[in-house]
């Protein structure tokens, strides 16, 4: 157990494996009680679960990593209580793959990336709790999709058999 010089107040506390004497737990606190972060370990003294907490200001977990072999493997973010967002990554510590998520919980954005973290892949998701696809989210996606291709200098014929199409794209 570590104290505060001053206060008194317990900083930080570590327990350690009864065969190897190597750290199982520490748990570093705020002023007083209130856990700031908890550190799992594995026998060999190598973090298998890192969870930080916001206690001063009345939050639940802010971020959650886990481990293999010493190394970050994933890593999940909260806000407000919620999983915000979710990144993997490769032995080698580079990204693998990272989703965004709103404010319910629904996916929003997953990006992929090779072992040197280049981006490979991406995708945006939509949905509706009561339909399929409502025309205004489909909108959204068809200018976003413009923009893109845009900015790429690709053109794209777009055909679909089942749509109405009125009008042109005001910019």
């Amino acid at each position: 157990i570590e104290l505060d010089a001053d206060t008194g107040d317990i900083k930080k506390r570590i327990v350690y494996h009864e065969a190897t004497g190597k750290p199982q737990r520490e748990i570093n606190y705020y002023e007083g009680s209130k856990e700031k972060d908890i550190t799992i370990y594995n026998e060999n003294g190598l973090p298998l679960e890192k969870t930080q907490y916001d206690l001063e200001n009345s939050l639940p977990q802010v971020k959650t990593t886990y481990y293999l072999n010493g190394n970050p493997k994933e890593v999940v973010e909260y806000k407000d209580g919620r999983e915000s967002q979710r990144t993997k990554y490769y032995d080698n510590n580079n990204k693998q793959a990272q989703i965004q998520y709103d404010e319910h919980g629904n996916p929003t954005t997953k990006t992929e990336y090779d072992n040197l973290e280049r981006e490979i892949a991406s995708v945006t998701y939509y949905n509706n709790k009561k339909a399929w696809v409502t025309s205004t989210k489909f909108t959204e996606f068809i200018l976003k999709f413009d923009d893109e291709m845009k900015s790429k200098s690709k053109k794209v014929l777009l055909v679909d058999k089942h749509a109405v199409m009125t009008g042109e794209r005001s910019s």
